[in-house]
């Protein structure tokens, strides 16, 4: 038999998850600099709609058919869903771009017991990996 040598966790609602409140400041975050691309041409509440519009339709799609929707397929959806817009790719590479910085810019919480738990493992001389799509 085999013997394990090594974990891999994935870093997303494995090991780390977002805190109270962090979702609602990471649609705000994305909602004012989306906003700011289009020099204010559209409301809040038209861009924080097509925000969650695109959104509910990434998280159909990865649903039905088990597939990560990424965040260039997210500004795709966002840039159909906004009115009077010819898509380039530098406008969809600019809302990618907001889409996944905006990430790293609200705080994550490792969940429970995730530090104790990859202690005993390290001090078990096991090999620790994470890997994120993000």
């Amino acid at each position: 038999m085999m013997k394990i040598s090594g974990i891999v966790f994935d870093l997303w609602h494995t090991l780390m998850t977002y805190g109270v409140n962090s979702v609602e400041r990471l649609t705000n975050l994305r909602v004012t600099r989306i906003r700011k691309l289009f020099n204010n041409k559209y409301t809040e509440e038209s861009i924080y709609d097509t925000l969650k519009a695109a959104e509910h339709e990434a998280e159909t799609e990865r649903s039905a058919t088990n597939r990560e929707v990424d965040s260039w397929e997210i500004a795709k959806l966002i840039v159909q869903r906004l009115p009077g817009l010819m898509p380039t790719r530098e406008m969809l590479l600019a809302i990618q771009k907001i889409y996944d910085d905006t990430l790293l810019e609200v705080p994550m919480l490792l969940l429970p017991n995730t530090k104790e738990t990859l202690e005993q493992l390290k001090n078990s001389n096991y090999v620790l990996a994470i890997l994120s799509n993000t």
